[in-house]
């Protein structure tokens, strides 16, 4: 009593093979964990099986789920693809009957434009086709229109020298004054365009009240403040600076800050950077 109690260590002993105790201790304790590997694989497969059935059994009460959902929803998607089908039924009838309608009047445009010109043959030919003529087609259908006219008053005269009656001998000269006179429409209207109207009255009192426009002048006695002048407008500020003979160019803000300079200054005494240089002669 009252001594320690040390634990004996008697691993460092040696055995009758010549061995040390704590060496055949670890090859023991090796063999029974080599004997337990068999056990602790089959409790990691058990481990890992009852997670597998653990997730199917979430996806499978997930896809119950959808399946039901699906089911109900199923009424509501037939009857929205049925109706994306009537309305793109709707937009083509629409597109088609649109269509026509600018077919028809591309046709009646070129019809009028051939009667236009005078050429009865063209049109009929040129209604089959969609666009417009050019107005290098035109020219030549308008050439084409004078030619024709000219030829009919030379046969009439040829007729009327052979033997005819009266009337059939003034014939040409009626023909031949109505080919001038068309002539002269067509000269017109395929030759240079004419010049531009001159401006009505009403856009002549308009452009004469804007020039006349004048802006009261500022006295700089009752501007309190900068800001003051910068609301009055940077066309008042500078029809202020350009009645003082002062430079009138720059931003807003940069009139009023010219202006605000001279304020309380006689005008002998203004800053020549401000003012503008004199008119060249």
């Amino acid at each position: 009593p009252g001594m320690k109690q040390v634990a004996a260590n008697t691993g460092a002993m040696r055995d009758l093979s010549g061995r040390r105790l704590r060496h055949v201790e670890q090859d023991q304790k090796l063999q029974e964990w080599q004997e337990e590997a068999g056990k602790r694989k089959a409790e990691k497969e058990a481990e890992k099986q009852e997670k597998r059935q653990k997730r199917a059994q979430e996806i499978h009460g997930a896809a119950e789920d959808y399946v039901a959902l699906a089911g109900i929803d199923a009424d509501e998607v037939k009857d929205a693809v049925l109706k994306g089908i009537e309305a793109e039924q709707r937009a083509k009838e629409a597109k088609r009957i649109e269509d026509e309608a600018k077919k028809k009047l591309d046709k009646q445009a070129t019809k009028k434009l051939s009667s236009l010109f005078g050429d009865e043959d063209d049109s009929s030919s040129s209604s089959d086709t969609e666009a417009p003529p050019s107005s290098s087609t035109a020219k030549s259908a308008a050439k084409k229109g004078k030619k024709n006219t000219a030829q009919k008053p030379a046969a009439a005269a040829a007729t009327g020298a052979g033997g005819g009656t009266p009337a059939a001998a003034a014939a040409p000269a009626v023909a031949a004054a109505a080919a001038a006179s068309k002539g002269n429409g067509d000269k017109e209207q395929t030759g240079p365009p004419q010049a531009a109207k001159p401006p009505q009255p009403a856009e002549e009192d308009k452009s004469k009240k804007q020039e006349e426009k004048v802006f009261q002048d500022i006295d700089l006695a009752k501007v309190k403040s900068l800001d003051a002048l910068l609301e009055l407008g940077a066309d008042r500020l500078k029809a202020a600076l350009s009645k003082r003979g002062m430079k009138c160019g720059g931003s807003p803000k940069d009139r009023a800050e010219r202006l605000w300079s001279i304020k309380g200054v006689a005008q002998k005494d203004w800053p020549s950077s401000v003012m503008a240089p004199p008119a060249k002669k």
